[in-house]
């Protein structure tokens, strides 16, 4: 399971080597950097369930010219890559990046796929895609 991560990278990432001080974890995350193409290059194992979760809700305006975006990761680095093709379903909240970790109905769903995946008779509770 994820919870929005930028599975495509992030763009402002790529230029992390040009900024005095920046995000150690940035020099994973730049599209194309070696750790996400060895993501990519990898697949699940057939009987791992994979689920995605991201947010759809920012206040940001400095992100707003990205396009759709949690406040902090654009939809594009969380949806637009080889790995959400595996997932077994992706769900959408209206909720921040940070906001995703608390929400109540992100919490609900959470708990859902768990119970799913844990216990095969409940799986019919969880609508396959």
């Amino acid at each position: 399971m994820s919870i929005a991560s930028p599975w495509a990278g992030i763009e402002a990432a790529q230029h992390a080597p040009r900024l005095p001080r920046h995000p150690a974890s940035w020099d994973d995350l730049a599209p194309g950097s070696p750790f996400l193409d060895t993501i990519h290059r990898g697949r699940f194992p057939a009987p791992l369930a994979f689920y995605l979760f991201f947010g759809a809700r920012s206040g940001s305006r400095m992100m707003s010219a990205l396009g759709n975006n949690d406040g902090v990761l654009t939809l594009a680095s969380v949806l637009d890559s080889p790995v959400g093709q595996h997932a077994r379903d992706v769900f959408g909240f209206y909720a921040d990046h940070t906001e995703l970790l608390s929400d109540p109905l992100v919490l609900r769903r959470l708990d859902l796929v768990l119970a799913a995946e844990l216990d095969p008779h409940r799986g019919a509770e969880l609508p396959r895609r």
